[in-house]
């Protein structure tokens, strides 16, 4: 009998991971060798099978007493990956373990006021990546490193000074700012954010971030005082920034001149109009001198003269005759001469004088009465001269302007009627004799009252014709605003007896003696009666010379009070209605008063707008200075981060409340600008001594951020410090080994379980890091879901031996573990080795179902995806349209996404699924060049290989030219078909029509004959030239026919017009922007009908008359042309050389060479030469 041994089969397998060898057919109870080599990246665990010598050991045998399986397990191995930082300014995510092959992710955040700068270690993805990942295919390190951040310091200043600092600065570092200050100028602060001294000149800056700071400044202001000596006048004071150069003028009075002005920073002291150099407070002062005139005083014969001499303008300089023996004085002559007749007297020196003083024998017998007026010059007198012993005189005398009369006295003879200006005197002593005549100075008082707010200076009594300057001194903050006459006046009234009458009283105002007075309207006058010396002497007022006594003659009372009062106050209100001339009189007494004058106020000024003016010193009367408080602008800026209050205008001197409230988030920090009392105090005043301008300055607020660890410990933190409001800081939380990081407590987290977090910073707060001893997550899943139930997840110290399950459902088979620490990969129930967080997959496997796939229509396209599945696993299926066609969606089963070609389906079980498709649609976009050229047909959109027929269709003026776009047969056909197989784009190209623009292809005219053309509308024309055309009925045009059958033509008629062929016979006027409608009317004559008079008007018929030499070289004719209808003509016959005229022919006639034609329409006229014969 024969045996042979048996052979048993050995299937080596390799899980995930390695590979195995070793598999065959072996004889019984041998040991059959097998080897298991991992993968890289995976370790050897373990052989699982029966009759395996050693399972723990890659090499070992087999022993084949039966048919074996033998199945290598393997493990991926675990690698350390240590993240840390290589510098301070930031925090990274936390060090752990890895499987081989996996992309660790890894992250670095910069602290505030830091930029992460890069990675150093191997495998790093990218290493300028804050956020990257590590390739864990061994242990790795990660470094991450951080620089500073820099920041850049703008600074800039405003007219007025100059700042040092500008640079580049570390983060959070102190940057020193220093201004300097013009001359003439004041710093008023920084603006800006981050400066620690708004309005310190030298500061720092906090560099927490880019800072731009500018330096403001203000201009000083300067008061400019001008002032004028007598003579003249000046510009007006005035306000001036600093550096200016401000103008002043020097104006001189009648009878003055300029001299120079005194004071500082004048350019030219010795011009009248100079500037002056605004560089401080100034003082100014124009100086004035009279003019000197020359007096020449000369005697005749009999006599000698004094007086000669140099005088200012306005003197009335003295002159004396002194008669020899045996003479006497008869008069002076020249011009000026206050009394010619008088001995002493004066010249008015008002120009260069020449007098001479003349003298006559005395007769025999006769006494000389010599008359004289005292004060000399105050008058003149007349009746000096030889007289007869007894003889009676009559004397005369004038006051000189100035003056008035007070009375006579005389020696040598007896006088009559002292009081009279025509008294006589009685030559009765056997003597020469003098009689001299009595004047007083007129005095008028000038006062001027002046209100708060300045001073004045001018104020007094003033003799007739003095010069008289005025001036108003506004105070600080005021302005002048110019002069009225306007007050009270008071005289004082006493009654005393005459000087050169004793016998009769007059009243003394002023202690003047009955003097005239001159009043000005717009004042009160106040007459104060003493009551004593005036008590049986009724003050009132007149208006008749002859008032006076008991008479009461004119009495006047409008806007008297106390009239004829003997004590107290009589009282005068001088307005419009005073009369010119008024009289003041006593009641009782004749001739106790005098004359009072009325005048306007309007000429006693000579500027009533300037400070310094003179004043007319002929009346008395009450001047007023009116000042003003100045008025100032305060605008009251915000800067951003705040708001502020409202500025306005303010009174000189004026404390404005000003007011700042910062938004949100932010704090006052200054205000710039000058003026603020408090400039650091958000709620102060504004002192109001000019214009202001003030700008709030904010700044965000700093807050602190403190960064703690919980009582329990197990970590550190980093990123606490002083931070701007609103600002995003970066803050970190690293757990020591054994610990894991758990939470952050506090406001404003943005993720308070992330280990790296930001903080928005509204407010001082403390945030809290809460650490646990670690513990990690055991995840379990299955590859399938619903194949099979999983049991052992959840959360388990370090270093736990977790026991976990794995149950198939029904239909279902547990294959094996995937994963990292599991004991036995192919065991239902193993245990698995917990050091950090795993996820770890059961893997089943189940039976396969069949999968249909069709399309509809079935030349639509094709399907790819068929097959059979396992039950649950996830199918790729794709839908490939033809050519023309488009993919719609899917129909049956259940497809993750039934309107896309490429989707995934789910087995559940067998299932059947149709491809929709439908042919394509495209777009055929028809465009026409040039744009509006023409119509066009067949755009529109289509399906796919359909045949699209095109046509189109020229506007007037254009034609077809040809399609582009796309490929043509014959693309200068205008009906075109193409087949669609796409979006086109297409073309229809026109050009221009060769006639557009010619008058007859705008009018679609028609050739009459001889050049005449005619338009179904327009009527008949002969066009000359391209622009120029004659029209049967309104004669020459100038045309510009447009393309659309409109045109706009001229005549000198109607200027522009422009009709068409639906508007025609109306046409627009482009003159009057109206209609016209023209038409002939009943007689024949072409006219038009205006809308705007409803009425029509006839337009005069215009006619060519055209002149033909015949034969045409026999001669010439002047004349001819386009001439109005009934208007005539002359035109004349010129033969050439050996030719004579004899005779018109045609639409005239006649034997002359020269003839008149009336035009009466379009003529043709022949002028006929014969040869001359020798």
């Amino acid at each position: 009998a024969s045996f042979a041994i048996n052979s048993h089969t050995l299937l080596a397998t390799a899980a995930s991971g390695g590979s195995v060898s070793g598999s065959g057919t072996f004889d019984w109870n041998s040991s059959a060798p097998i080897t298991a080599t991992p993968n890289t990246g995976y370790s050897f665990k373990s052989w699982l099978g029966t009759g395996i010598t050693s399972p723990s050991d890659a090499n070992t045998t087999i022993v084949m007493t039966q048919d074996r399986n033998a199945s290598a397990t393997f493990l991926i191995n675990s690698y350390d990956l240590s993240v840390v930082t290589s510098t301070s300014g930031g925090g990274v995510t936390s060090s752990g373990s890895h499987n081989h092959g996996t992309q660790a992710s890894i992250t670095a955040t910069p602290q505030t006021g830091y930029s992460f700068t890069g990675w150093s270690g191997e495998g790093i993805a990218d290493v300028n990546a804050t956020t990257t990942t590590v390739d864990m295919t061994e242990d790795r390190n990660a470094s991450a490193s951080f620089s500073i951040n820099r920041y850049t310091l703008l600074t800039s200043s405003d007219s007025g000074g100059s700042v040092t600092g500008a640079g580049v600065y570390d983060w959070n570092s102190t940057a020193s700012i220093v201004v300097t200050v013009d001359t003439g100028y004041e710093f008023t602060g920084w603006t800006g954010t981050g400066i620690y001294d708004p309005m310190g000149l030298s500061t720092a800056v906090a560099m927490t971030q880019d800072r731009n700071i500018t330096a403001t400044f203000a201009i000083n202001s300067y008061a400019l005082i001008t002032n004028a000596s007598a003579g003249g006048t000046t510009s007006l004071s005035g306000t001036y920034d600093h550096g200016t150069q401000a103008t002043i003028t020097a104006t001189s009075q009648t009878g003055y001149s300029f001299t120079s002005w005194t004071g500082d920073g004048i350019a030219d002291l010795n011009s009248s109009t100079t500037t002056v150099d605004m560089t401080q407070d100034r003082n100014v002062t124009a100086n004035f001198d009279t003019i000197i005139y020359s007096l020449i005083v000369s005697s005749a014969s009999g006599g000698a003269a004094s007086g000669s001499g140099s005088f200012g303008y306005g003197t009335n300089a003295p002159i004396t005759a002194t008669a020899a023996s045996g003479h006497y004085f008869t008069n002076w002559t020249g011009e000026g001469i206050t009394d010619a007749d008088s001995l002493s007297t004066t010249v008015s020196m008002t120009q260069d004088r020449n007098v001479t003083a003349s003298f006559s024998p005395i007769p025999i017998d006769k006494k000389i009465l010599q008359t004289y007026s005292k004060p000399i010059g105050s008058g003149s007198t007349s009746g000096s001269g030889p007289y007869d012993e007894n003889t009676v005189v009559n004397l005369s005398t004038t006051s000189a302007q100035g003056y008035h009369f007070l009375g006579w006295t005389a020696t040598g003879g007896t006088l009559a009627s002292p009081l009279s200006t025509t008294a006589t005197i009685t030559l009765d002593q056997g003597s020469d004799a003098n009689a001299t005549a009595h004047f007083d100075a007129l005095i008028n008082e000038i006062a001027i009252a002046s209100p708060s707010g300045g001073s004045v200076t001018g104020d007094g009594n003033y003799s007739y014709g003095q010069l008289a300057t005025i001036k108003a001194i506004p105070e600080i903050g005021y302005s002048f605003s110019g002069w009225e006459v306007n007050g009270t006046m008071n005289f004082t009234v006493t009654v005393a007896a005459r000087q050169y009458d004793g016998t009769s009283n007059a009243f003394f105002l002023n202690g003047k003696e009955k003097p005239p007075l001159t009043l000005v309207r717009g004042n009160v006058y106040q007459f104060l009666l003493d009551g004593s010396t005036t008590a049986s002497h009724p003050f009132y007022f007149s208006e008749n010379t002859g008032g006076g006594g008991n008479t009461n003659l004119g009495k006047y009372t409008a806007g008297v009070t106390g009239s004829e009062s003997t004590s107290g106050t009589v009282a005068i209100t001088v307005g419009a209605g005073t009369p010119d001339t008024l009289y003041y009189h006593c009641a009782n007494h004749p001739s106790m008063g005098n004359i009072i004058k009325v005048v306007d106020s309007t000429a006693l000024i000579s500027d009533g707008n300037a400070s310094t003016t003179a004043v007319d010193t002929n009346a008395s009367y009450v001047l007023r200075a009116n000042f003003s408080l100045n008025q100032h602008l305060l605008a009251v800026n915000a800067g951003t981060g705040g708001s502020v209050s409202t500025g306005g205008t303010f009174a000189y001197g004026t404390d404005a409340n000003i007011s700042a409230t910062p938004d949100s988030g932010y704090i006052f920090t200054h205000w710039s600008g000058s003026g603020p009392n408090e400039p650091t105090s958000s709620t102060t005043t504004a002192s109001m001594t000019e214009n202001r301008s003030i700008t709030a300055n904010f700044e965000l607020g700093s807050y602190t951020l403190s960064l703690a660890v919980h009582a329990s410990g197990g970590g550190t933190v980093l990123g606490g410090g002083n931070y701007e409001f609103g600002q995003t800081v970066n803050i970190f939380a690293s757990p020591f080994e054994g610990y894991r990081f758990l939470e952050w407590t506090g406001e404003g987290l943005a993720d308070a379980k992330a280990f790296g977090t930001s903080v928005t910073v509204t407010s001082s707060r403390t945030i809290t890091a809460t650490f646990a001893s670690s513990n990690h997550n055991l995840l379990l899943s299955g590859n399938i879901e619903g194949a099979g139930t999983l049991t052992g997840s959840g959360n388990y110290p370090y270093g736990s031996d977790v026991n976990v399950t794995a149950t198939a459902s029904s239909g279902y088979v547990f294959k094996n573990w995937n994963g990292v620490g599991i004991a036995d990969e192919n065991a239902t129930a193993t245990t698995i080795s917990i050091t950090s967080d795993l996820n770890v997959t059961a893997n089943f496997e189940s039976l396969t179902y069949p999968l249909n796939l069709s399309a509809e229509p079935s030349g639509g396209g094709t399907v790819v995806g068929s097959g059979r599945y396992v039950l649950g696993s996830s199918v790729n299926i794709v839908a490939l349209p033809a050519t023309g066609y488009r993919f719609i969606g899917w129909i049956g089963g259940n497809p993750a996404d039934a309107n896309n070609s490429a989707t995934i389906v789910t087995m559940a079980g067998s299932g059947d699924l149709t491809a929709v498709f439908e042919k394509l649609q495209y777009n055929v976009n028809i465009a026409v060049s040039p744009f509006g050229a023409a119509t066009v047909s067949g755009g529109g959109s289509y399906q796919h290989g359909t045949i699209v027929y095109l046509a189109s269709t020229p506007i007037k003026g254009y034609e077809f030219s040809h399609w582009s776009g796309a490929h043509w047969t014959d693309s200068n056909s205008s009906s075109q078909s193409i087949t669609v197989s796409g979006d086109l784009s297409l073309v229809a190209n026109f050009e221009r029509h060769a006639d557009a623009g010619s008058l007859s292809y705008a009018l679609d005219a028609t050739q009459v004959e001889a050049g005449w053309q005619e338009s179904s509308w327009f009527g008949y024309f002969h066009q000359t030239t391209p622009e120029w055309a004659y029209h049967l009925d309104f004669g020459w045009i100038y045309t510009r026919p447009e393309n659309d059958s409109s045109i706009w033509f001229w005549t000198p008629r109607f200027g522009w017009q422009w009709t068409n062929k639906d508007a025609y016979p109306n046409a627009w006027s482009q003159d009057n922007y109206e209609w016209k409608y023209f038409s002939r009317i009943p007689d024949g004559t072409f006219a038009y009908y205006d809308y705007s008079s409803s009425s029509w008007q006839k337009i005069s018929t215009t006619y060519e008359i055209t002149v033909v030499p015949y034969p045409s070289n026999a001669g010439s004719i002047i004349g001819g042309g386009v001439y109005e209808e009934g208007s005539t003509t002359d035109i004349q016959a010129m033969p050439a050389e050996g030719y004579a005229f004899k005779r018109w022919f045609g639409d005239a006639t006649g034997t002359t060479a020269t003839i008149t034609v009336t035009t009466s329409g379009n003529l043709i006229i022949y002028a006929y030469f014969e040869v001359n014969n020798p």
